[in-house]
């Protein structure tokens, strides 16, 4: 009989906004109160005015990208932050986030924010 190791996330990034990103950060809330191990800390991850959204007040701490649009290059338009993939992967990986939770988030649809992550 093979065994199966279980990796225990700590930091969950909630990339996402709104009513299905609150579901998911009450949800770890109640499985922290619950539960037998060390708990998941939450961070609502958003641009900058945020603070006192719904889904980032549920969290147990935010991160944030910056201003809300950001100009990208090459073309110069004028993007969400999210899109940012680089940046977005940077502040994740320097917060010690070690799973990410994507909902409806832009950066959702982007598989260069996936292979950066596996990274």
């Amino acid at each position: 009989m093979s065994t199966v190791s279980q990796r225990r996330f700590r930091r969950l990034a909630v990339l996402d906004r709104g009513e299905t990103a609150v579901r998911v950060l009450l949800s770890v809330a109640e499985l922290n109160r619950h539960g037998d191990g060390e708990p998941m800390a939450t961070l609502a991850v958003h641009a900058e005015g945020a603070e006192q959204a719904w889904f980032a007040r549920e969290a147990d701490g935010v991160l944030v990208l910056g201003e809300h649009l950001y100009t990208g290059p090459p073309d110069g338009r004028r993007r969400s932050h999210l899109l940012d993939i680089d940046a977005v992967v940077a502040l994740l990986v320097e917060a010690g986030v070690d799973v990410a939770w994507l909902g409806h988030s832009v950066v959702g649809d982007q598989l260069r924010f996936t292979e950066s992550c596996e990274k």
